[in-house]
Formats: C-alpha cells, structure tokens, sequence
C-alpha cells in the first residue's frame, strides 16, 4: 500500500471508528446548522445516495433530523417523506433490528404490523386478532398487545424485550420511507426494502461536492473536511485489504490487535490504520461475504442445500457451511465446514441443550469414526483432538491440518474452499450411522 495513513481530528480522538459519532456528523452535514453546502445540494447528495433518477425529491427540505431516536441512527424526515439510516462502522446487522425500524416509521397500521412481525418473530393469532389490531388506535394497539403477551409461556415472553415502541407513532403515517443501510464494508440487509450504500459512496457524493467550495465558514469546512479525510481513510483501508488480502496475513491471525503491539514499521502503510481502529473482526467478515458471493458465481451444484453464514465469535470472524443433518449413535447432528483465523474445522452441532449429556462418549465416537476413513488420515493428528467450545448445544469440532491458509491462496481461494465443502461433504457422509 503505498498511501500513508495520517492521524486527523477524528482519529486523534479515538473517534474515527465510532458509530454514533459518524451517525452525529453526518446528522449534522444533512441539518440546518451546518453551513458548508447550500440546501439544494444537501437534497442532489440525497438524491444522489438513495435514490433512483426516476422517483427523485424534486424539493427534498428536511424538517426534523433526528440521532439516535428509538434507536434508529439517523432520521430525516419532510413534510411527505421519512429517511431512516441505518449506520454499521464495524457492528454487524443483528436479529430483525432493521424490521423494528420499518414498523415504528410504517406508512400505514397494516405495514406496520407486517414489520412487527418480522421483528419479534413470533406470529400473531388469528385473522380476527389482526383486524382488530389495524382498526385499533394506538392505545387500544398497546393493551390488545399486553393482554395476548399476558398468555404467553415464559420463554416466549423473552422473546419480547421491548414492547415501548407498540404505540405506532401518527407522525410518521402517510409519508413514503426510505431505508439506507450504511455500512463500511459491502453487506446485504436482511430485508429487502434497505438501500445498501457504503462509506466508499458517501464519501465520493460528499467529496464530489465539497471540493467546489471556498472556506467560508472555517470552523464548518474545516469539521467536514476533516470527516471526509476520515471516511476516505477508512473506505481505502478496507478497499485495499479486499483487492489484496495476503498483504495483510496479520488481519486473520491476530483477530483484534492491542494497540502496544503496533509496530513502527507499520506507520508507513495503512497496517496501522487497521490496527488502531481495530477493524481485522470487519475485514475478516468482508473477505468471508466477499468470498461467499465468488463461490455462488461458480453455481457449483455441490453447493446445493448448503447453508451458509458470515458470524464472529470472541473477536474473530468465522465462516460456516451447513449440510444436512446427519446421525451418530442415533442423535441427529449438523454437520459444519468452519473457516475461522487460521483454522478449518469439522464440527457437529446437536439440535438441543439436552444433547450436552453425555458428551465425552459422543466426542470419542466422533474421533473413533474420523480416524477409520483412511483417504482423510493425512488430515488428522494421531490423536484427533475434539473440542466443545459450545457444550450447551453438543457441539464438537475438529482441526484440519492445512499446510497453507485459505486467504494465501492466490488465485481461484473460492476453487479452495469448494474442494474443502467436496471433501467435508464426503467425510460426513462415511462416519454417519449407517
């Protein structure tokens, strides 16, 4: 990498990698109170973002801007619309969280209540219940919702955490909503109706714009200058990692660096810039997703009935293939391909807490089958050492010995991950019960 990375304010201030801090800034760039661009280009860099050229905001003007409101990052709203934006630095989506955004700033009670179904995951009663819910107003929203949660099991109520925002607010009902989703890295949100944009975008829309201006207000264009510095930091930090990952073997094999362990060679690239923002978990996370979309380009039909997931446990991303349940000794099991740092695992998920019993006797079965498939011995130690880093769920898994790491493959990584799903898929198949 041949750019220096040189600490600015927000940087300095330890802020450069803080959700709330960029969801204030960008608040504030979109708000009355910040003088740097004219109100019609807040409206083009708007337009240019989120929206397509055929239903654009002709006279988008903001009336109320919003952070960190009913836990939505930043709202905008006009007269007729709503923007609602959801901001990820280095966080990930999490449960149905966009779903409670869309419910609470809905257009109309029968959306919402769509949403809020999607957010709690747990369906409704019958037709006549939603009736009467659509034809309720807010209150009456609220006690019909009390009295059915009244009914619930235990564990069911712990499904419902926060029943607050139950009372839909009128404010919002009749205005068209937009949905952003920022994020750092490229990552698809889990409903269909978020526009996913990246920081790489926002900064080229800001910067397109910024750069036609004179230093009128200094305190105004110095802040903003200093933000699109940041955000272009952290958009050609992450671009870099991705076009070139084996420059950057430390990203996968320290997980998250503590700041004395950043070294004075490491100035002199943007090394440092991940390691003092910490962001290895995020780039780890992209280089999986991105990974993820090479290998469905193959439409390799091994890869048929295979889920898979993106998630981090402990600071390190990980990434896992799921095949179709299979059996040992009687007990139905999931079998995983897992890539996390610098191993490759085979694991076995059980389906219940209950299957935690007994589980020393089902970790030497498991060793026992593995170490009769002689075309995979080479893969093993002599003594396959099984782990239980998730016990409650009966979960064991074991390490591949690989003499090279899936992120120094130079070409093709996804051919090398394919060929371990081909394998993982035939071991799975010879040590289930017959």
């Amino acid at each position: 990498m041949a750019k220096q990375y040189q600490k600015g304010f927000f940087e300095f201030i330890a802020a450069a990698d803080s959700e709330k801090v960029h969801s204030q800034t960008i608040g504030w760039i979109f708000s009355k109170d910040c003088d740097v661009f004219e109100q019609n280009e807040k409206n083009e860099i708007l337009n240019k973002l989120i929206f397509k050229s055929n239903e654009e905001i002709q006279d988008f003007k903001p009336t109320n801007i919003q952070v960190e409101i009913d836990d939505i990052d930043i709202l905008i709203e006009s007269e007729d619309w709503v923007i609602v934006i959801e901001n990820k630095i280095k966080s990930s989506q999490h449960s149905n969280q966009l779903f409670k955004y869309e419910y609470i700033t809905a257009p109309n009670t029968k959306t919402a209540l769509d949403c809020y179904e999607k957010w709690k995951l747990i369906d409704f009663p019958k037709d006549n219940f939603k009736s009467k819910f659509e034809n309720a107003n807010p209150k009456e929203r609220a006690k019909l919702i009390s009295d059915w949660v009244s009914n619930w099991s235990k564990q069911d109520k712990l499904k419902i955490k926060d029943l607050k925002t139950v009372e839909i607010e009128d404010r919002y009902r009749s205005k068209s909503s937009k949905y952003v989703y920022l994020t750092l890295i490229k990552e698809n949100p889990k409903s269909g109706n978020w526009i996913p944009i990246t920081y790489s975008l926002l900064h080229s829309v800001f910067n397109a714009y910024f750069l036609k201006k004179e230093e009128k207000n200094l305190q105004h264009y110095a802040i903003v200058k200093s933000y699109l510095s940041t955000i272009g930091n952290l958009s050609n930090v992450a671009q870099s990692f991705i076009d070139n990952p084996r420059e950057f073997e430390f990203v996968f094999k320290e997980g998250k660096t503590r700041k004395n362990q950043i070294v004075e060679k490491d100035f002199i690239s943007g090394k440092s810039y991940i390691k003092e923002l910490q962001l290895e978990t995020l780039l780890q996370k992209w280089y999986y997703t991105n990974l993820i979309e090479k290998i469905n380009e193959t439409k390799n039909e091994l890869l048929n009935n295979i889920e898979h997931n993106v998630g981090e446990t402990r600071g390190t991303a990980l990434l896992d293939f799921r095949f179709n349940e299979i059996k040992i000794e009687g007990v139905s099991y999931s079998p995983i391909l897992q890539f996390q740092g610098n191993a490759i695992k085979l694991a076995l998920a059980g389906s219940t807490k209950t299957e935690n019993k007994g589980v020393t006797k089902r970790k030497e079965e498991f060793a026992e089958r593995l170490k009769k498939i002689k075309d995979f011995q080479e893969l093993f130690t002599k003594n396959p050492k099984i782990s239980t880093p998730r016990k409650e769920f009966g979960f064991l898994s074991i390490n591949i010995n690989e003499a090279e790491n899936f992120w120094q493959v130079q070409h093709s990584p996804e051919i090398f991950v394919i060929e371990k799903i081909k394998m993982a898929k035939k071991i799975f198949k010879e040590i289930e019960d017959k």
